[in-house]
């Protein structure tokens, strides 16, 4: 299950569609956090508290990217930073209507 099979193109749009519904949930996820982190850091709440959740964030991205790539290559890697693209642009819009 590491690369695609393109006899059959229906079920490489499948594994596409979830590769990039896996980065646009991995996308809100990192987003959502960073809304949190920097509120906490604007408030002046909890700054430890906000930078480790800061550092977290990071970790947590760059740990579930590498996971991708390790284990399906680099395909599923392009597609699941396409879904935390596509995550990034619906956070800067929902912000911007606040």
């Amino acid at each position: 299950m590491t690369g695609f099979d393109l006899a059959q193109p229906g079920l490489l749009v499948l594994r596409g569609g979830g590769w990039l519904a896996a980065g646009a949930l991995i996308g809100a996820l990192h987003f959502s956090l960073l809304r949190s982190s920097v509120r906490m850091l604007v408030l002046g709440r909890a700054r430890l508290l906000a930078f480790a959740l800061q550092l977290g964030r990071a970790a947590l991205l760059a740990g579930m990217l590498a996971v991708i790539v390790a284990r399906f290559g680099a395909w599923p890697l392009l597609l699941a930073t396409g879904g935390i693209l596509a995550a990034r642009t619906a956070a800067v819009r929902l912000a911007g209507q606040k």
